[in-house]
């Protein structure tokens, strides 16, 4: 019981590390926009003009072209004309810390439960 217990209360507490993103449409993507709402490190989507889609990370932003590479690691240049739509991944603040007092209040009441059966097996 209380390796479970522990096991619970580490799966809790890991949880509350967790962030949470959504991703952002940024409407007018002008080069001077997109200069100043991408930073190198952004994960972003981006469609261009020919269809394509790139989830990206970004290495360089300039007043021509967006760069980044996926996953794989492989690199894309994109240039600003022929970007179609762009998504940024932003941390949602209100979803992180909702979510951190929830699992607060979840490791709570596991410790307020866990201290009562205890208590009782002691008892008996």
């Amino acid at each position: 019981m209380r390796a479970a217990f522990r096991g619970a209360i580490v799966g809790l507490m890991l949880l509350s590390f967790t962030g949470c993103t959504t991703l952002q449409t940024i409407e007018d993507f002008s080069p001077s926009v997109l200069e100043q709402r991408i930073e190198v490190g952004d994960r972003v989507h981006v469609v261009a003009r020919s269809g394509k889609d790139y989830d990206l990370t970004v290495t360089r932003v300039d007043g021509a072209m967006l760069e980044g590479h996926n996953d794989a690691g492989k690199r894309y240049k994109i240039p600003f004309e022929a970007i179609l739509h762009v998504e940024v991944a932003e941390a949602d603040v209100v979803a992180s810390a909702f979510a951190t007092l929830v699992t607060v209040f979840a490791v709570a009441t596991a410790i307020v439960v866990y201290a009562i059966i205890t208590w009782a097996d002691e008892d008996d």
